[in-house]
């Protein structure tokens, strides 16, 4: 009797161990770790909506503003151009950003979100440097990461997760969009006007001995379609905002039938409702972007 009990308890053992062995092991899966774990940090991003048209000759010096300001902060920077009166014009600039932010002048932008010292959010391209500095200097106390990797044809399906290290009590709004890299087209909807060829007055200007309409000029990060469930995004849930929480979205379908496809990428931001962006983050279709 005492040798069968002894034999149970090894058996029992031996099932022990094997079940511990299991569960470590997937819970090592580096995959499985990815979904549930956050970092103890993320990187602070800034959001800038540049309002542009190709008829807008000043506009060209708008767009070298973003390209050096991306250039010297490589994927801290996620460019969002928002046309305006020309061929790349998104149904949401006069359904959302024209009347939500009283856009007047052109080229002017948001950097986050966030007002200027005049209490405005749509600011001059002189200030955007500065105030992206400032941006980026703060703590990030949330994250986002983008997976575009699964494509069928002209489709892309996207899963947007945020990852919060601190409460948010303000309310978040989650935006999702379609941008397209590199845009050309022929004709007045596409050329780019520009202002400072041949204007003594701006001599030292990188664009001052390129012609004054530029064929063929190279649209970047041109928002297509927000394809959140509205422009203002879609409401995380206030018990997903709390220190340690993840929320993930609902996959979305993204067509892009009419576009590059090579160019596409998905931009991701959270605002809080009327406010400030607290964090962003961009993947090129076809790729993930983790935690960063």
């Amino acid at each position: 009797m005492k040798k069968s009990f002894k034999s149970i308890l090894a058996i029992m053992a031996m099932f022990a161990v094997v079940a511990t062995g299991c569960k470590d092991e997937e819970t090592n899966d580096p995959k499985v770790d990815d979904a549930i774990t956050l970092p103890s940090s993320f990187t602070k991003k800034v959001l800038i909506e540049e309002f542009t048209g190709a008829w807008c000759g000043w506009c060209v010096d708008g767009h070298l503003k973003v390209d050096n300001m991306m250039a010297a902060n490589g994927s801290k920077i996620v460019p969002v151009m928002v046309h305006s009166g020309d061929g790349m014009q998104p149904a949401e600039y006069n359904s959302y950003y024209k009347p939500t932010f009283s856009v007047t002048g052109f080229p002017t932008g948001m950097i986050n979100r966030v007002p200027g010292a005049d209490t405005k959010v749509v600011q001059s391209r002189n200030v955007w440097e500065a105030m992206a500095a400032t941006e980026m200097a703060k703590q990030a106390g949330l994250g986002l990461r983008i997976d575009a990797s699964g494509t069928s044809g002209d489709n892309a399906t996207v899963k947007v997760t945020v990852g919060f290290l601190e409460d948010v009590t303000a309310g978040c709004n989650l935006v999702i969009a379609i941008l397209e890299d590199k845009v050309t087209g022929t004709g007045s909807q596409f050329d780019q006007k520009n202002f400072y060829a041949n204007n003594s007055n701006y001599s030292s200007h990188p664009f001052f001995s390129r012609p004054a309409t530029i064929l063929g000029y190279e649209h970047k990060f041109v928002l297509r379609k927000i394809v959140s469930s509205a422009p203002a995004g879609e409401v995380i849930p206030a018990d997903k905002t709390k220190k340690g929480s993840i929320y993930t979205a609902a996959d979305l379908s993204a067509n892009l039938s009419t576009y590059n496809k090579a160019n596409c990428y998905i931009a991701a931001w959270v605002h809080t409702p009327g406010g400030a962006v607290l964090n962003c983050q961009i993947a090129k279709v076809g790729e993930n972007k983790s935690w960063d």
